[in-house]
């Protein structure tokens, strides 16, 4: 009788070990789908920010702001794309590792359409302007997809070579893509 409770002790305790992880894991899935432990995890962001303290920037990196004072001096948003084209100039000068911005350029620039044309020129003799840019990605994308996505981004030269060519037709009021050129 011993070895009897002894074997279906050790059976049920698999059992209820199985039944533990997938109970946890249907929670978390729960969780997961309907986006209940996000509010949370922000909570939490914001309060590891605080406990780590104020660090020291990075003095290697450099933040040109566009703000209050910018448009007292250059003016209503959006600003002719010559200026952002002036900006890579000098700053190029400097000779940064990059050069990124945090602006979406989605209009075409009306009233002076060669200053698109410029600043792709600007952009691309640089070599290392980035820009903010939305994908339509219609499918699921897969590990080996993503991979093979990282290594174009790297390649330059042909994102350069599409946004010199790029004519901007009356209705384009986004550039989109389903893949990286």
């Amino acid at each position: 009788m011993i070895i009897f409770n002894k074997l279906t002790q050790k059976k049920y305790r698999g059992f209820t070990g199985l039944l533990l992880c997938l109970t946890v894991t249907l929670i978390i899935a729960v969780l997961y789908v309907f986006n209940i432990g996000e509010p949370f995890e922000l909570k939490t962001i914001d309060l590891r920010y605080k406990l780590r303290g104020p660090r020291e920037p990075d003095r290697n990196i450099e933040i040109i702001a566009m703000g209050d004072e910018s448009i007292k001096i250059l003016g209503k948003w959006p600003w002719p794309r010559k200026y952002h084209a002036f900006l890579i100039e000098i700053l190029k000068s400097y000779k940064p590792s990059a050069i990124c911005f945090d602006v979406l350029f989605t209009e075409k620039d009306a009233s002076f359409p060669e200053n698109d044309r410029n600043l792709a020129r600007a952009a691309g003799d640089s070599g290392i302007a980035y820009f903010p840019f939305y994908f339509n990605i219609p499918r699921v994308i897969t590990r080996s997809d993503f991979e093979e996505l990282k290594k174009d981004v790297f390649i330059s030269s042909k994102i350069k070579d599409r946004a010199l060519a790029y004519e901007p037709s009356e209705n384009d009021n986004l550039f989109s893509a389903v893949s990286i050129p």
